[in-house]
């Protein structure tokens, strides 16, 4: 007969400590995990708990990880990584939040403050049966740095993750023992504190075994739970994975196999002033891909214009539908060329272009990155790749008008709002925590504004005379947001995406923030 404690449901809980709190003995983990089991022994003396100890620090900025630079030279490679710190805030928001919501735990604040300041150290057990979790909660209050202990939804993946799967294993906990593992070499190394005096028998050595825990102390897999798919909806909105760190993984890959010993070093350009993230060359399509008369273009030229049914005039139609299949797809066919000035890697995307006829076809894309530079389209010509095609969505390009009167200007003015109106709303703010009153969910409080130079023709001087914009300080004509929100990333997303549209169809701009 199983005569485990079976009063309510157990569960995986997390023990959250402060490693830096007053009266911690060092090192702190250490000091933590015999608290931990002497708290246990208390609350369970009959022995009758069965779970896995794991412990260490959360895992979150594993998630916030981005490849900044990739190198390789003829006896090694490597990368380096950054954060995306943006991200990172948001997640300790979330999982502080969403730990703080199980019964018992500690409040959010007490929670993010921690693991803000990264000065946590983390406990969590497989199997908790509830009584022996409140137990462990009053033994060790008043403890130096216990905060305190939430369940671990294993419906939460993000959460799982960071505070449960991520964690080292220490040890399994039955029998009333502290079961721990030898080293392959048989040596019984790194006895947990604690782990001699648990009660009520103590400290058990076992041989090193491998693969996953046994069933009574794995902690099964479960469907997604209602907070585990706001967790991951918000990690997806806020991940931005750009061209250049497809790119960068690409090449990173690739130096596993180089048996050539290339030397190349490539890292992140400055792309703060630029509205795309690749150079598509107004003459790659007006002098080449759209000219019959081209010695090497005319034969794509006669599949554009005549098979796909793309107008002479139109070619932004076909670019804007390049530039999205760049944004959309992994790059492919990666080679580092080289020739007498330099080096860079070359690419190709396959996309599924689409003209106004509805007529499609397939074109592969040749792109080059070079050092420090933005991605440059440098060829395009029919295909019948299958494979890691992609779709891109209709470009948000206007029918070409040479005489560009007002009413083509309002058109453009209103499909640019549209756009920015949507990346608006889709944006999710990076909360920000003011001392002594709380987080403010909608982040740092500014705008944006999209500014257009010269305003003697063109869009600019449109807009000044419909009252669309306002005359520029710097001279121009400048859109502001306008929109009912205090959040200045929302505002850049909105300007962000305004420009991007302006930009697909020939009108240059830059994006401005400020505070408010």
């Amino acid at each position: 007969m199983n005569d485990r404690i079976s009063v309510k449901p157990k569960r995986p809980y997390l023990f959250l400590f402060d490693s830096c709190a007053v009266g911690v003995k060092e090192p702190a983990l250490k000091t933590f995990t015999g608290a931990l089991l002497e708290a246990i022994s208390t609350a369970d003396p009959h022995g009758r708990t069965v779970a896995e100890l794991r412990g260490g620090l959360q895992l979150l900025s594993e998630l916030t990880t981005q490849i900044r630079a990739v190198y390789s030279e003829p006896r090694q490679s490597g990368h380096t990584k950054t954060h995306d710190m943006a991200l990172f805030r948001l997640l300790l928001w979330d999982m502080s939040e969403a730990l703080s919501e199980g019964l018992g735990s500690p409040d959010s604040r007490a929670i993010l403050d921690v693991l803000r300041m990264r000065r946590e150290e983390c406990l969590a057990l497989s199997d908790v049966p509830d009584p022996v979790r409140e137990g462990c909660d009053a033994a060790l209050k008043g403890y130096p740095g216990y905060i305190g202990s939430c369940p671990i939804d294993q419906g939460n993946p993000i959460q799982r993750y960071a505070f449960y799967d991520g964690l080292m294993h220490l040890a399994f906990i039955s029998d009333g023992a502290v079961i721990q593992q030898r080293t392959i070499e048989g040596d019984e190394d790194w006895e947990l504190e604690g782990a001699r005096n648990f009660k009520p028998n103590g400290l058990k050595w076992v041989d090193h075994s491998y693969g996953q825990p046994s069933e009574p102390f794995r902690l099964e897999r479960s469907s997604l739970s209602m907070r585990g798919a706001l967790s991951v909806d918000r990690l997806r909105r806020k991940t931005q994975t750009r061209v250049e760190g497809r790119l960068f993984r690409a090449l990173c890959d690739a130096s596993w196999t180089d048996h050539a010993g290339q030397t190349y070093r490539f890292s992140t350009a400055e792309t703060a002033k630029d509205i795309l993230q690749a150079v598509l060359p107004d003459g790659k399509f007006t002098d080449y891909l759209f000219n019959r008369e081209h010695k090497e273009g005319g034969a794509k030229a006669s599949f554009i214009l005549d098979e796909l049914g793309f107008e002479p005039d139109d070619w932004r139609y076909l670019a804007a539908q390049f530039y999205d299949g760049l944004l959309l797809s992994e790059p492919r066919d990666l080679v580092i060329q080289r020739w007498k000035d330099g080096y860079g890697a070359r690419f190709n995307v396959y996309v599924d272009v689409r003209s106004r006829a509805g007529k499609r076809g397939t074109m592969c894309t040749g792109w080059m990155l070079e050092p420090q530079k933005l991605r440059r389209l440098v060829t395009a010509f029919p295909d019948h790749c299958e494979d890691g095609v992609v779709r891109p969505p209709t470009p948000p390009v206007l029918v070409p008008d040479q005489a560009e009167g007002d009413s083509w200007w309002a058109n453009l003015f209103l499909l640019a709002d549209e756009h920015g109106r949507a990346a608006h709303n889709a944006t999710l703010p990076t909360p920000m925590l003011l001392e002594d009153y709380g987080i403010i969910e909608e982040g740092e409080c500014g705008s944006a504004s999209v500014w257009i130079a010269d305003s003697r023709r063109g869009f600019a001087r449109w807009l000044i005379k419909t009252g669309r914009g306002g005359r520029g300080y710097k001279g121009g004509a400048a859109i502001y947001c306008n929109l009912p929100s205090q959040s200045m990333e929302r505002a850049r997303a909105y300007a962000d995406a305004f420009a991007r549209v302006l930009a697909l169809n020939g009108v240059p701009s830059r994006v401005e923030t400020y505070y408010t």
